[in-house]
C-alpha cells in the first residue's frame, strides 16, 4: 500500500480554472464561518483538548491565529502547544493557553538535529497532560471553522463514535492574503480572498479522538520522525475504531515557507518507503507494538512566559 494512494489529492478544476476555486470558497464560507478571538480564555475543565505540535521560528505568527480561532470555539475547549527543538521561539502564548515543552524523544532537549523532530513523540507526550477526554491532534497552520466543536460532540458524545475525520476541503490561502489576515486579523475578509488551491479529503492536518480510543490504538508511532508519512500511519490504525471518515467541513490553511527538505524527491521517495514498509505489517500487529501503560507526571505550563 502506498502512502500516496489515500484518498487526499488536490481539486483538479481549482487548479485549472482558479475561479472554480474561488467559487467554492466562497460557498464553504456562507455554511461555515471563521472566527478570531481577541480575548483566549479557554477552559479549566474541557471536554476536548486541542494538541499544536510546533517547531521554529517561521511559523509562529500562523500559530498564534490559530490558537485564536480554536479559542472563538464555543463549549469547554483547551489548547496545548507542544514545543520541540534545540532552542524554545515562543516567549508567550495567548490567554491560558497551555504550553509543553519537549525533547526529541526521549534524550535531552537540544540532541535532536535541527532538520529531524519526532511529532509523534510530541503528540503522545501532549495526550499525557491533556485534560480533555478527546484530543484533537492539531496543525500549526490550519484554522478551525466556529462550528468544529460542535462537529466533534455530535459524533464523539451525542453518536458515542471513537474518531472523526470530518475533513473535506483544505482551501490554501497565498502569501499575500496570509499576511493581510495575519496583520489585521481579519477573518471578516475571508471571502474576499483567493486560495491558491484546494485539497480534498486529506488525511492529516486535523482529526478528534477520544481518550480511551487513542490509547487503545496505542498513540502515535514515534519511529516516524522528520516529515514523514506518521498521519497516514494514525488513519490507517483508526480503521480499526467506530468512526467517521467521511469529509463534510472545510478548514483554511495558511501560507508559510515550505519545511527544509519536505519538496526534495529523495526525501520523499524515502518516506513513502518507510511508511509502506509499517503498513506492510497488519493494524493489530502495528497496536500490538505500540500500545503501553500511560505515563504520569509531566509538567506543563499556563499561559505565555516560561
Amino acid at each position: 500500500m502506498q502512502v500516496e494512494s489515500d484518498q487526499t489529492s488536490s481539486l483538479r478544476v481549482a487548479d485549472r480554472f482558479p475561479w472554480a476555486g474561488r467559487y467554492l470558497f466562497r460557498k464553504a464560507l456562507k455554511q461555515w464561518s471563521f472566527q478570531s478571538s481577541s480575548c483566549v480564555s479557554f477552559s479549566d475543565t474541557p471536554t476536548i483538548s486541542f494538541i499544536i505540535p510546533f517547531r521554529g521560528q517561521d511559523r509562529l505568527p500562523q500559530l498564534l491565529a490559530v490558537i485564536r480561532s480554536i479559542a472563538a470555539l464555543p463549549g469547554d475547549v483547551e489548547c496545548i502547544v507542544v514545543e520541540q527543538g534545540r532552542e524554545t521561539v515562543i516567549e508567550q502564548l495567548p490567554g491560558n493557553t497551555r504550553y509543553l515543552r519537549v525533547g526529541d524523544g526521549g534524550s535531552a532537549l537540544d540532541a535532536q538535529p535541527d532538520d529531524q523532530w519526532n511529532k509523534c513523540y510530541a503528540i503522545n507526550q501532549a495526550a499525557q497532560v491533556a485534560l480533555g477526554k478527546i484530543l484533537v491532534p492539531h496543525d500549526a497552520d490550519v484554522l478551525v471553522p466556529s462550528r468544529y466543536a460542535e462537529v466533534i460532540c455530535d459524533h464523539l458524545i451525542s453518536r458515542g463514535q471513537q474518531v472523526i475525520y470530518p475533513q473535506r476541503f483544505l482551501f490554501y490561502l497565498n502569501q499575500l492574503d496570509t499576511g493581510t489576515l495575519l496583520q489585521a486579523d481579519a477573518f471578516q475578509e475571508l471571502a474576499q480572498f483567493y486560495p491558491l488551491m484546494v485539497k480534498q479529503n486529506w488525511t492529516g492536518g486535523t482529526l478528534a479522538i477520544t481518550r480511551d480510543a487513542f490509547d487503545q490504538i496505542g498513540g502515535y508511532d514515534e519511529t516516524f520522525r522528520g516529515w514523514n508519512g506518521e498521519d497516514y500511519e494514525f488513519y490507517d490504525r483508526c480503521q480499526l475504531l467506530d468512526g467517521w471518515f467521511h469529509g463534510y467541513v472545510p478548514f483554511v490553511h495558511l501560507w508559510h515557507p515550505p519545511q527544509p527538505g519536505r519538496l526534495n524527491p529523495v526525501a520523499r521517495k524515502q518516506v513513502r518507503e518507510f511508511t509502506d514498509d509499517k503498513l506492510r505489517l497488519s493494524r493489530r500487529e502495528r497496536v500490538r507494538g505500540l500500545v503501553r501503560p500511560r505515563k504520569r507526571g509531566l509538567q506543563s505550563l499556563q499561559g505565555g512566559k516560561h
